[in-house]
């Protein structure tokens, strides 16, 4: 479930009983991938170089974010959100992030303006695309729907509907012996495909008559509305990134540059759905799962197209190319001709964690699977790296202000306890002592989850005590039952219950959600603490937020 709280010890004794299931298929594994290598040695000469580029990110086909109801958006502010890769880490941390964005609000901008209302732009790599995917379908079917049952996103997120009706994370292991065996029917229909899956668990679409989700599909056109629709806009533009398999290139899902692919249906999974139509029509469960498709552990997209039925487009983590997702909001944002360039601002959501991670491992050998997994996701968590100064040089090419962006993430936290940091915190010194105790001993996966679930009380018991939390509306708390989908005290913590957090309880809140894998299968009490950071590193950049959301 979770790394160890001081170590991350090598799982070989998890992997011993199956090893010897698995020994045959290491053999064929490597067969398959050296003779990959050698089909992909190829010598051309004397090619004929007819090459046409992906579409640039252009907003001159679509009617402007900005024409959404000025009640809840200022027309005049053009504010963009990247949410990073990192599987259910990077959508329950973004998620959080959203709701903390709820708080920041202008009291001269009107009741409903909030930072998280006045979001006209979201661009998403991987496992970001989830927490976009899934705000954005909330926001279309529930707070904008007419009997305005709910408030506020937070207000949703702690509903009994949502506890009781409408499922947000994706119940998929992400174990590399899992997606082995069954990677290709995944991909396929012979069995529920990874579009299918995150259409159902994860954007809430079910038409079957009598269902309490939602029965109509969420596309593109959601966010992108032609300049000769009769529409106007209601929701954000939200661009997941994938990348093209065979060149590494940087593919926004944007109806105008679908539609200069000649994309018009998918191959694998198969589903002809928006053939008519595919630029608007397309479903944007194939924008998030191309975009989150990491090799080797989630399958590809293959996008058929109307020209051919002898070539495809094969779609691969986004990653690859942008792991933060900021070269595509950039572009958006500087598209964006209804708004000056000094009245454009980007936040960043950096979704990558490390935690104090062991780097020794215990003499001996190391189990083949143990070996293959590692590797893998060490991959999926060592993505492309982006320097500050390419965000910088691409906003200054862009004309945006330096001064017009923030990245906040887990270093937010860390950088909150590097600079308040005392040697004379005694309860810092006790907590500390207690992270240390049997560090550099071997440790099983299940009691490395037992240390983090007792962490987890010890977190809780802490913020009880300084926060007081308060239960307004009578929600029934289960802090026992951690599997469930009862509401734990700390979900109930508030924007202004932060200020009572003592450094111990940044230290254990950082511990806790840091040491939380890049992974699909997640945790209740996972997910608890990582939309609880999300919201609080707002509230610890409030002060930067505000000054972003004011304009001059």
């Amino acid at each position: 479930m979770c790394n160890t709280l001081v170590s991350s010890k090598t799982h070989v004794a998890a992997y011993s009983n199956r090893k010897k299931h698995f020994s045959g298929l290491i053999v064929l594994i490597s067969l398959l991938i050296i003779q990959t290598g050698y089909a992909q040695v190829k010598v051309i000469v004397n090619s004929d170089i007819h090459y046409e580029p992906i579409l640039p990110v252009s907003l001159d086909a679509y009617k402007s974010v900005q024409d959404r109801d000025n009640s809840t958006q200022n027309p005049k502010l053009g504010f963009g959100v990247a949410i990073s890769g990192g599987g259910s880490r990077a959508q329950y941390f973004g998620l959080g992030v959203l709701m903390g964005l709820e708080q920041i609000k202008d009291p001269a901008q009107g009741a409903n303006r909030n930072l998280l209302n006045d979001v006209d732009y979201f661009s998403t790599a991987s496992g970001g695309g989830f927490a976009a995917g899934y705000y954005l379908t909330i926001k279309k079917n529930v707070l904008l729907a007419p009997d305005k049952t709910f408030n506020s996103f937070g207000d949703f997120w702690l509903s009994r509907r949502r506890i009781d009706e409408l499922q947000e994370f994706i119940w998929q292991s992400a174990e590399i012996w899992d997606f082995i065996l069954k990677f290709k029917g995944y991909e396929r229909n012979s069995r529920k495909s990874m579009p299918e899956v995150i259409d159902q668990q994860l954007l809430q679409y079910d038409p079957t008559p009598g269902s309490k989700k939602f029965s109509e599909r969420m596309r593109l056109k959601d966010f992108f509305v032609s300049v000769s629709d009769s529409r106007q806009p209601t929701l954000p533009m939200f661009v997941a990134n994938g990348t093209v398999f065979n060149n590494v290139e940087r593919l926004p899902f944007m109806p105008h540059i679908l539609k200069g692919l000649d994309v018009n249906r998918s191959l694998e999974p198969v589903d002809n759905s928006f053939e008519n139509n595919p630029a608007y029509e397309f479903p944007l469960t194939y924008a998030i799962s191309g975009s989150a498709a990491f090799p080797g552990i989630l399958p590809q997209v293959q996008l058929g197209l109307a020209s051919t039925n002898t070539k495809v487009i094969r779609i691969v983590d986004g990653g690859v190319v942008d792991n933060l997702g900021y070269k595509t909001l950039i572009e958006l944002l500087s598209s964006d001709h209804k708004v000056t360039d000094e009245a454009k601002r980007a936040l960043i959501i950096d979704c990558s964690a490390v935690g104090e991670a062991e780097r020794y491992s215990d003499k001996g050998i190391a189990s083949q699977i143990g070996v293959l997994k590692s590797a893998l996701l060490f991959t999926v968590d060592s993505k492309y790296v982006t320097r500050k100064e390419d965000i910088e040089n691409d906003l200054i090419a862009h004309h945006i202000p330096l001064t017009n962006y923030l990245m906040v993430g887990f270093n937010t936290l860390k950088k909150r306890l590097m600079a308040k940091d005392t040697a004379d915190d005694r309860e810092l010194i006790e907590l500390r002592k207690y992270l240390r105790q049997d560090a550099g001993q071997t440790e099983s996966s299940k009691a490395s989850d037992n240390r983090w679930l007792e962490l987890l009380s010890k977190f809780e018991a802490s913020v009880k005590l300084h926060c007081k939390i308060k239960n307004p509306n009578n929600y029934v708390i289960n802090d026992d039952n951690w599997q469930g989908n009862e509401l734990r005290t700390i979900d109930l913590i508030t924007f202004d219950d932060f200020k009572n957090f003592t450094l111990a309880d940044d230290l254990m809140l950082y511990e806790l959600a840091s040491q939380i894998e890049t992974k699909m299968k997640i945790y209740k009490s996972e997910k608890i603490i990582l939309t609880l950071a999300g919201k609080y590193v707002v509230y610890l950049e409030q002060n930067k937020l505000n000054q972003l959301y004011h304009l001059n």
